[in-house]
């Protein structure tokens, strides 16, 4: 298993066990990402495939996670508060940012990484591609695409600075 798989695919995938092989469960879930579903008569509706789960989750977000939950489906990899800030929308700051990663990480949408570099985020893929699917039924996805390069060059920029000229 990849460090994408969470808990709760690895629990909605135990249901297909009897059905396929560890490695032809694993294959699956690459190629139907959160469409996975159990069929177990003991589960409610809203548990009976990941893309419930998930949906039933996002409903319960407010506005600002659920917006700032489909901004981050385009990062393709962990990210730290200045990158999620800065596609976060506009006036937005890295406090309010935080608070709604406090939510979002609370019911396990987002998960922090932490080193000494400090602490940086992240979608599990399922939880990406379902974000993903959401920012795709708006018109934002080009205009957060352009905050994110901006950002990126930036960083670079001022990294290369630092890198020529010290950080004095």
């Amino acid at each position: 298993w990849s460090s994408d798989v969470c808990s709760s695919d690895l629990q909605m995938a135990a249901g297909w066990l009897g059905a396929m092989t560890v490695a032809e469960l694993r294959e699956q879930l690459r190629q139907r990402g959160h469409r996975l579903s159990y069929r177990g008569t003991q589960a409610t509706e809203r548990h009976r495939s990941l893309a419930n789960v998930l949906d039933w989750s996002y409903g319960l977000l407010g506005d600002a996670e659920r917006d700032l939950l489909m901004r981050m489906s385009i990062l393709p990899a962990s990210a730290d508060i200045k990158t999620v800030t800065a596609i976060a929308g506009e006036n937005t700051d890295e406090w309010s940012v935080l608070e709604r990663l406090s939510v979002l990480t609370a019911k396990s949408l987002v998960a922090t990484e932490r080193s000494r570099y400090g602490t940086r985020y992240r979608l599990l893929e399922t939880v990406r591609m379902f974000a993903a699917e959401k920012l795709a039924e708006t018109n934002l996805e080009p205009a957060i695409r352009q905050c994110h390069a901006e950002h990126m060059a930036r960083s670079v920029r001022e990294h290369f600075r630092s890198f020529l000229y010290g950080d004095a």
